[in-house]
């Protein structure tokens, strides 16, 4: 009898605690809300156009052997990304490169959900760079098969500067942001493990 009262109770109570979380979800680590969410989805198209482009351009990646398109694709959209988060870029359908290819490179149908997420973190950097340069939208460079992208050294106290500085300090925030998150996440699960084993023992006690 003890059990069924507790297990109705659970129910009432779970009944009464399920439309709030509907309507306040938590987000998921790493996720974006507000301002910085619109910004991100504002420059989403810019960057899916130059991707096209990059795919299609014969000057680009309109002949990179089948198996390279997105390694290649990665690498004309954003030059400085690409080294930065995948090293060398590696053309995999040249025997010689092949042989010399780092352990680490992306290789032809690689999906690496890390480095993706910090290409990522580096485009928004990057469009700051090209914002504070006046080359918004992204475009190729005229005759090459890669971004235009504006200089990464800079002379300090210059817009281009304080745009890659504030971009760095963006990255750190969402960094600490994340672990956070994670941390938050892991502290809830241990709670609720503990409330539901004090739970299942009180039941027991009164069976």
């Amino acid at each position: 009898m003890a059990t069924s009262s507790f297990i109705l109770y659970a129910l009432l109570l779970a009944s009464l605690l399920a439309p709030a979380a509907l309507a306040n979800p938590v987000p998921a680590p790493g996720s974006r809300s507000g301002p910085a969410r619109r910004r991100v989805a504002a420059a989403q198209p810019a960057w899916r156009a130059l991707e096209r482009e990059c795919r299609n351009l014969l000057a680009a990646c309109g002949r990179a052997p089948r198996g390279t398109e997105d390694a290649c694709v990665l690498r004309c959209q954003a030059p400085s990304c690409f080294a930065r988060v995948y090293g060398e870029y590696v053309d995999f359908a040249d025997a010689a490169q092949a042989a010399r290819a780092d352990p680490a490179a992306l290789e032809p149908g690689e999906v690496d959900g890390r480095r993706q997420g910090r290409f990522s973190k580096c485009l928004r950097g990057l469009e700051k760079r090209l914002r504070a340069a006046g080359r918004w939208p992204p475009a190729l460079a005229p005759g090459e098969g890669a971004l235009n992208e504006p200089p990464e050294d800079t002379p300090p106290g210059t817009p281009a500067a304080a745009a890659a500085a504030e971009a760095a300090a963006e990255a750190a925030a969402e960094a600490a942001e994340v672990a956070e998150t994670e941390a938050e996440g892991e502290t809830t699960a241990e709670g609720e493990a503990l409330g539901a084993a004090e739970a299942a023992a009180a039941a027991a006690a009164t069976a």
